[in-house]
């Protein structure tokens, strides 16, 4: 019989936002393990069905005012809590906002709790891999059930929310360092985040916890190989549209190229989506040299099937904060050069075949990084095109990453 794993997740399936990262792992998990998926999605419906041989549990985390009151005053009895509130007085800053942070996160954690021994969802006789897809509270819950079960081993990934500080508003990160000493593996999916958590959390001793297992993309088809047809230049974005995305600094870059056509094609919505129409057509709508779409949310899948069919001169990401875009691994899988911030992996990512920005870049300097892809030789865009492709096939792809790691996860059971 295949050993028992639990992967525990935000949404998926009931939403769309882990589709992209989730759904290459599993065949390969489903190869060794018995999968049962326990989502914590607010969303009612399933939206992405799969194999019958993989259970899926809905937890819902909708709770009542009363039920979050309840929980959130057992924080003032819990040791684990005691101890958070002794560190965030240490911190010396934001202490009232970070309490606040702490207390959700506990009592997030304990209606999680609940669920899991009312259902009496894990097997708690023979042995079982716990794996969190985000370092968050239901991986506290899982820890603190853990402790009472030796055959139950916890593992976590941790991205980019889960794992910087910058992901929560008061600047830190709830019950990290207790997590830390807990957990059996804690799982970056780049070099950059796991350094930083060495650096915050680390300790000598326990160092071997600390395991780089990239994720990746699977390319549809092939790449486009096609000779480029016209003069226009193709530039690609692909992001949400929120303020830390800086798509709008793409706007004001181009506003700053007149002497070539540039054809500019935006993948993805988001809480500002409407503003950045706005803002596009005011800057760009009487620039005859500069067309452009942006086409709102758009399935992975088709945005692979574009790049399969269209040839894409540049994709581009002005970025202030990342984990390691899967846009950029995309965009590489088609052998398209980038354009990118010097942000958490993206630097890791350029080399060679693309232009990197400053972290923090002017309009200027983004059309400075357009113009420069534009203006390459037939013979270094290929080459360009050659590096972007190796270095995702290297680093990023999909396939190989998955079965690295699912074999990790045997190994450790």
């Amino acid at each position: 019989m295949k050993p028992d794993l639990y992967l525990i997740t935000n949404d998926f399936p009931f939403g769309k936002g882990e589709d992209s990262f989730i759904l290459p792992e599993l065949p390969y998990l489903t190869k060794k393990f018995k999968v049962t998926i326990i989502s914590n999605s607010l969303a009612a419906e399933q939206t992405c069905f799969l194999d019958d041989e993989i259970c899926v549990v809905h937890y819902d985390r909708k709770a009542s005012i009363g039920r979050k009151i309840c929980d959130s005053i057992s924080y003032l009895g819990a040791s684990s809590a005691h101890k958070e509130v002794i560190q965030i007085f240490q911190s010396g800053e934001k202490i009232p906002g970070r309490i606040f942070e702490s207390i959700l996160f506990f009592e997030e954690a304990r209606r999680f709790e609940r669920f899991i021994k009312k259902n009496h969802m894990i097997d708690d006789k023979k042995p079982v891999i716990i794996y969190c897809y985000w370092f968050t509270y239901y991986c506290l819950t899982m820890l603190r059930f853990s402790e009472k079960h030796p055959n139950i081993k916890v593992i976590t990934r941790a991205h980019r929310y889960d794992l910087y500080d910058e992901g929560y508003l008061f600047g830190r990160q709830p019950f990290k360092e207790q997590m830390n000493r807990k957990i059996g593996n804690i799982i970056f999916i780049a070099e950059h985040g796991r350094q930083y958590y060495r650096n915050k959390y680390g300790e000598p001793e326990i160092d071997g916890q600390y395991q780089l297992f990239r994720l990746g993309v699977r390319p549809l088809h092939a790449p486009y190989l096609g000779k480029k047809v016209g003069e226009e230049f193709l530039l690609v974005s692909c992001a949400q549209v929120i303020s830390r995305k800086r798509v709008e600094l793409i706007v004001d870059a181009l506003t700053h190229i007149r002497d070539f056509r540039i054809r500019w094609i935006h993948f993805g919505g988001g809480n500002d989506y409407e503003k950045l129409r706005g803002y596009a057509e005011e800057k760009l709508g009487s620039m005859e040299n500069i067309s452009y779409e942006l086409r709102g949310y758009v399935a992975s899948e088709q945005i692979m099937e574009f790049y399969g069919c269209h040839y894409v001169d540049a994709f581009i990401t002005t970025t202030a904060s990342e984990g390691c875009p899967v846009s950029v691994q995309e965009a590489m899988a088609y052998a398209i050069p980038v354009i990118g911030t010097a942000v958490a992996e993206i630097p890791h990512m350029i080399d060679g075949n693309g232009v990197l920005l400053s972290e923090t870049p002017t309009a200027e300097e983004v059309a400075t990084g357009i113009r420069n892809i534009y203006n390459q030789s037939v013979e270094n865009v290929i080459k360009m095109r050659e590096k972007s492709y190796r270095r995702w096939k290297k680093d990023f792809n999909a396939e190989i990453n998955a079965e690295r790691f699912v074999e990790f996860l045997y190994r450790i059971l």
